[in-house]
């Protein structure tokens, strides 16, 4: 069993002890499985690879919050392994990550994750704004059901990156708030007007009200989507990047939560 003193030594090992009912067992399974996965020598190799990817999803339903999130890292680990060769599973994996992903029984994703806008990193705080407007894109700004994600107190952080000292952060936040206008209108312009006109170069406040002019004059939107309809998420290429981007900030939220907010380039 993989909490012994020898864990097993391939995923194929591995598979039939996915499937144990016991909690306790399941978390050192995990511990054990990542570990094995952290270690780049470790083949990936297995012969019943899509049995152990559903086995992994089958975690994410877990009632044990621990053992999801396991499962989440798991799946994290693999996708940076195994790569292209994800892509015949991703149907499979979309779905049940990006629902758990979005669990407000577990907690609020985004507002958990609210240090990333400020982190060190500019990967990072590159990384949260794609992962909003991934949020956007599959949840919409309303919603009564799981996914439910309201947009304001997300606006100011994302006004600050738009005079982040990286080029990508700013483009991508400058994009970001592009995104929203398309799901609320002028809700938001009127929102940026009366609180942080005066917080903005005027240049980039022109900028970014221009890109609002151009979507109103276009009637350019978004349909809301919500966790129950089935939208087209764009391309398998995208949706896993969405997936990897979204595993990759809800893993690692504690630590950012934790980690010391300064603001650089690199």
């Amino acid at each position: 069993m993989a909490s012994s003193s020898t864990p097993p030594t391939t995923l194929d090992n591995y598979l039939p002890l996915l499937s144990s009912q016991d909690t306790k067992k399941k978390l050192q399974i995990g511990i054990d499985l990542l570990n094995y996965l952290n270690i780049e020598d470790n083949t990936i190799e297995c012969e019943h690879i899509g049995a152990f990817i559903d086995s992994i999803i089958h975690w994410l339903n877990n009632s044990n919050f621990k053992v999801a999130q396991s499962g989440l890292e798991i799946l994290a680990h693999l996708a940076i392994r195994m790569k292209e060769d994800l892509k015949p599973y991703l149907s499979s994996i979309l779905g049940p990550t990006v629902d758990r992903l979005g669990d407000s029984k577990e907690c609020i994703i985004l507002e958990k994750l609210m240090p990333a806008f400020t982190h060190k990193n500019y990967k990072v705080r590159e990384e949260i704004c794609l992962f909003f407007q991934e949020c956007l894109l599959r949840y919409g700004v309303f919603g009564s059901t799981n996914g439910q994600l309201y947009v304001s107190k997300f606006i100011s952080p994302l006004i600050n990156l738009m005079s982040d000292p990286n080029s990508q952060v700013r483009d991508t936040s400058m994009t970001t708030l592009v995104s929203v206008y398309k799901h609320v209108g002028d809700r938001l312009r009127n929102e940026i007007l009366r609180k942080y006109s005066n917080q903005m170069p005027a240049q980039k406040l022109h900028t970014l009200l221009g890109k609002f002019d151009d979507i109103a004059n276009t009637g350019e939107s978004i349909s809301l989507i919500n966790s129950n309809n089935n939208g087209n998420c764009g391309s398998k290429t995208s949706a896993l990047d969405g997936v990897l981007r979204a595993i990759y900030l809800h893993v690692h939220a504690d630590k950012l939560s934790s980690t010391e907010s300064i603001n650089q380039s690199d």
